[in-house]
């Protein structure tokens, strides 16, 4: 029997719908100091939502940060990162996933952090989905993309 991913077991809004001005957002609405533990959860995924983007906008950076405590700065997930021009998230939804099964080092918390570049303000929001595995047989599985 392999491990696979179950329907959403946990919902966290990590960033309130709100205007983003330049500079750095942390998720800090869910968990502790913005920190949402992922103990017993094999998936995570953030969503970050945008509506109206100013056409100043030169950058939009997204990624996804964990550390071992629910304080402090934390690390950036290797790969768990999108860059983008703000025009080009204008009224989109990006989803950067990361698969906390088997890889190694996991940390327990993570924290998505927004970087709103400079000449502009983003509309937009922040959602963390937790999911758990379960078994299946093998026949049912699909490698998974770690993170």
């Amino acid at each position: 029997m392999q491990l696979a991913l179950a329907e959403e077991a946990l919902r966290v809004v990590s960033i309130e719908p709100q205007a983003l001005v330049q500079g750095t957002h942390n998720g800090d609405e869910g968990g502790t100091n913005g920190w949402i533990d992922t103990q017993g959860y094999s998936r995570a995924e953030a969503e970050f939502l945008f509506g109206a983007v100013a056409d100043t906008l030169t950058q939009v950076d997204m990624q996804v940060f964990e550390n071992d405590a629910n304080t402090g700065n934390g690390t950036q997930i290797d790969g768990a990162v999108q860059e983008s021009s703000g025009a080009a998230v204008d009224k989109q939804s990006y989803i950067i996933d990361v698969r906390m099964g088997g890889r190694a080092n996991r940390k327990r918390y993570i924290r998505p952090r927004l970087i709103i570049g400079p000449n502009g303000t983003a509309y937009g929001a922040i959602v963390i989905r937790l999911y758990d595995a379960y078994n299946v047989p093998v026949s049912q599985t699909v490698a998974p993309v770690l993170v």
